[in-house]
């Protein structure tokens, strides 16, 4: 049972010119759910800790190309045996339908919880040889007493067959406080304050492996005269009186090829926004088909730029920003647009809702050189959880709905998916007998609704 709607190639066999056929190859297929009876429902849960987006590590760690967590435990848990001591611990094939049930493993407790917060899975190349099975990385900031600064310590583990989580090794980025190795850049006049804001996983040559993004986040401070009619500016922060502050992010990219020599691995890239994080404020997909993750911005009036990244002359990868559709300015609720192979064509479009009050939305079909546009409709937005009671005292709570896009049926092109849930309490009296009050019969449901073939014309 493959549950999609792929055609699959079963064999090839080559003729001569008198019609004598050779051997065919044939082709077999893992079946991507294995069921005895192909009517019982396949959609389903597993009995499953509670996680965390936020703290927990997500990723495929033992090579079977399941989806693993990686979760800190503060404490025993009831409900786990294996879990009889704080540490971290891996939860193996943890969205299983139906398959085999994995008790906790304990990994140690030599990371923190702060530490594993800070984590992404990455895929890396060691010795020549790509292991099918991922790791991840996680930083600290370390003081250096050699130079009175504070040093990026990035630590890389990976985990072993027999489950024990290993140091594979580190990198130290050196004086991050003051880092700028672009002599073109002068930094702003004040004393400075750096916060790692987070690293991300880039794929910038498209060879599945990973290059890594550090973000960081400068705070410039000068000032702070004694006038009491200077005004406070404030930035978020703490200022003393004529004080002004100023935020902007630097961006370097750690290249984990060891082949890489002395201290070429890390270097700064502009990604054109100082002041905004362009990992909330872009849309990234493959938008020109050149096969390679592209960035979308937009400018002051709502026309694309395109962001592209390349290797240079030093062998370090650089971006470059383009025009992307001068003719056509996005319409709508950028920040809440979706990207996705809407069509199918390989490249990658945008869906775009016009306005919280409205079904309207926007798709912007990638050309590759630019976009075209098309009204569509679908669910409106609906941010706030609502709760209703009608006359009757019976109660409905309705909570925030939430799109995404995701090819749900295999066919190769991405669907707009809207999900909510919500419950309700229908009141019922005591007929026996009246004084004894009432009660509340609780339902709890969720609903669905996908929007296929985003791609026909409207």
């Amino acid at each position: 049972m493959q549950e999609t709607d792929y055609r699959y190639l079963d064999k090839i066999t080559v003729s001569n010119s008198t019609d004598e056929e050779s051997n065919p190859v044939t082709f077999t297929y893992e079946k991507s759910l294995d069921r005895p009876n192909p009517n019982v429902a396949s959609w389903g849960y597993p009995s499953v800790v509670n996680h965390n987006y936020l703290t927990d590590l997500f990723g495929d760690f033992d090579g079977d190309g399941r989806i693993d967590l990686i979760k800190y435990q503060a404490a025993a848990s009831p409900v786990y045996p294996t879990i009889n001591q704080p540490g971290l611990y891996l939860f193996k094939n943890f969205y299983s339908w139906g398959g085999p049930y994995h008790e906790p493993v304990l990994l140690g407790n030599s990371i923190s919880a702060t530490e594993l917060k800070n984590s992404i899975a990455i895929n890396l190349k060691r010795d020549n040889f790509v292991n099918n099975r991922q790791g991840f990385v996680t930083y600290n900031l370390i003081a250096n007493p050699s130079t009175s600064k504070k040093d990026l310590k990035l630590s890389f583990y990976k985990i072993s067959n027999d489950n024990n989580l290993i140091l594979d090794f580190t990198k130290t980025i050196p004086n991050i406080d003051t880092y700028n190795d672009d002599p073109d850049s002068i930094d702003p006049i004040g004393s400075s304050t750096v916060t790692i804001l987070g690293i991300k996983n880039f794929d910038f040559n498209g060879d599945g492996l990973s290059e890594l993004i550090v973000q960081l986040n400068y705070r410039f401070c000068s000032g702070g005269g004694i006038d009491p009619n200077t005004p406070i500016f404030d930035d978020g922060g703490n200022l003393l009186p004529g004080q002004t502050c100023q935020n902007f992010q630097r961006f370097i990219v750690v290249d984990p090829d060891e082949s890489i020599q002395n201290d070429a691995w890390h270097y700064s890239m502009q990604l054109y926004n100082y002041q905004e994080d362009p990992f909330k404020t872009y849309k990234s997909g493959d938008f020109n088909g050149d096969g390679l993750i592209d960035f979308i911005k937009l400018d002051q009036n709502k026309k694309s730029y395109l962001i592209t990244f390349q290797k240079n002359f030093q062998g370090k990868y650089e971006s470059n920003l383009s025009s992307f559709d001068s003719i056509i300015a996005i319409k709508g609720m950028w920040k809440d647009g979706l990207t996705g192979d809407f069509n199918g064509d390989g490249l990658t479009d945008i869906m775009v809702p016009y306005a919280d009050d409205t079904t309207l939305w926007y798709l912007y079909t990638s050309k590759g050189i630019g976009f075209s546009e098309d009204p569509k409709h679908f669910n409106s937005q609906y941010r706030n959880r609502t709760v209703f009671k009608d006359p009757y005292d019976n109660i409905s709570i309705g909570n925030p709905r939430t799109f995404v896009a995701f090819d749900i049926n295999n066919d190769g092109k991405t669907e707009l998916i809207s999900l909510q849930s919500g419950r309700s309490y229908q009141k019922e009296y005591n007929q026996d007998n009246p004084s004894a009050g009432t009660k509340y019969r609780f339902t709890s449901g969720s609903g669905v609704k996908v929007f296929f073939d985003l791609w026909r014309k409207s």
